[in-house]
């Protein structure tokens, strides 16, 4: 395998993350997580860099949830995460993002089994766009939806899910935008627009 620019885990702390320990998902966090930072920045300087860092927090979190994904005979787990986030970044930018690439994202396009001529209500929208999201981004939209507003509502929800960010105030407010743009595409995807729904 081709030597890495970045300080990579050892053995044993991919063996415990493989196995979902919680002491290694975190150290192997603390030891990847800014130096990926620091590189999306550099490599996506066109982009905001509180999204970019955003956008590799939930990247990161996604991965920690989903460790048993990540196999290490095939790539480093720098790698692999650049990769879903090259992948996360494409989605959120691009006109025509090719989301089958990605084993983490949700497919937009099924959602076009609703029929674009119905009428759908409000309730019955966000129903159907439940199941396109990340429980994470479903546990945000159910507190966006009753109207909550206290910060740190959000923050614990980031929290829960492994997002360490390193300003909660940026997490939160990014996500919001992220999760409202998601919605928009699932929406435009159905045929229809996504208008007053979340204040």
């Amino acid at each position: 395998m081709v030597e890495s620019i970045f300080n990579q885990p050892n053995p044993e702390q991919l063996d415990g993350f493989l196995a979902g320990d919680p002491v290694a998902i975190n150290e192997i966090v603390e030891l990847l997580l800014p130096q990926i930072v620091r590189w999306a920045i550099v490599h996506y300087d066109s982009l905001p860099p509180d999204e970019v860092e955003s956008m590799v927090h939930q990247v990161f979190a996604e991965v920690c949830i989903n460790h048993a994904r990540y196999e290490p005979q095939k790539s480093k787990l720098t790698t692999y995460v650049i990769g879903l986030l090259r992948l996360r970044l494409r989605d959120l930018y691009e006109e025509t993002p090719d989301i089958h690439e990605n084993p983490l994202a949700k497919p937009y396009n099924e959602i076009d089994t609703i029929d674009p001529n119905t009428r759908l209500t409000r309730d019955a929208f966000f129903q159907k766009a439940a199941s396109f999201l990340d429980p994470y981004e479903q546990d945000f939209l159910d507190m966006m939806l009753k109207g909550e507003k206290s910060l740190e509502v959000f923050v614990n929800i980031l929290a829960r899910y492994g997002n360490l960010a390193s300003n909660p105030d940026h997490a939160v407010k990014n996500t919001k935008e992220r999760l409202v743009r998601k919605l928009r595409t699932i929406a435009k995807d159905a045929g229809f627009s996504l208008q007053d729904l979340i204040d």
